[in-house]
């Protein structure tokens, strides 16, 4: 088959018109997508600096009692302290928050007894959920049992 100069413009002109349409569709697609991910994804909030009161509990088949708890936190330090000798273990250090996980990193600087339950020390990693001036942070021990803090903010 021949064809004349208008036919093979034609050709050409579609052939484009279709590759620009083929791009510009995968194109909308793309960023569509990527900002539906963008809308889903929530980040946490930072812990607000400040001290919080609320609760502590080891959750669980033989759950602990329910302590009362006060912690500060300022610009990555903490102190705290509980109604109830050792339960939780609270005393000062830091904590590194990170954002995209929704959790906080805490490390204890004292020195404690050999006597109590160093799984009660508030260190490792607490996964957090914070909503206006609550702040609930919860970490697996394993065997389903669960450390739970239900704080507010003062």
């Amino acid at each position: 088959m021949i064809l004349d100069n208008k036919q093979s413009t034609y050709k050409i002109k579609r052939m484009k018109t279709s590759t620009s349409a083929v791009y510009t569709t995968l194109l909308t697609l793309l960023l569509m997508c990527h900002a539906c991910t963008k809308s889903t994804q929530q980040k946490a909030a930072a812990i607000a600096n400040g001290t919080y009161k609320g609760t502590f509990q080891r959750t669980g088949p033989n759950p602990g009692p329910l302590a009362q708890v006060t912690i500060a936190f300022n610009n990555g330090n903490w102190s705290g302290n509980s109604q109830t000798l050792d339960y939780p273990a609270l005393c000062e250090g830091t904590y590194q928050f990170n954002s995209t996980a929704n959790t906080a990193s805490f490390y204890n600087y004292c020195a404690w007894y050999a006597n109590i339950d160093f799984t009660l020390i508030l260190s490792q990693q607490f996964q957090l959920t914070i909503n206006g001036n609550t702040l609930k942070m919860e970490k697996d021990q394993g065997g389903g049992i669960k450390d739970v803090y239900l704080l507010t903010k003062q």
